[in-house]
């Protein structure tokens, strides 16, 4: 159980304020702005 929990945040690892915003980002909004997600 303690593997399967750090391997979850290591696939986003966050780098701060920075990854919140997008997660909370609908789907449309990804897709309208995928340029916004690969610059960060």
């Amino acid at each position: 159980m303690v593997q399967v929990l750090h391997e979850r945040p290591a696939l986003y690892q966050p780098t701060g304020p920075d990854p919140s915003p997008p997660i909370q980002m609908t789907t449309d909004e990804l897709q309208a702005e995928p340029a916004r997600l690969s610059t960060r």
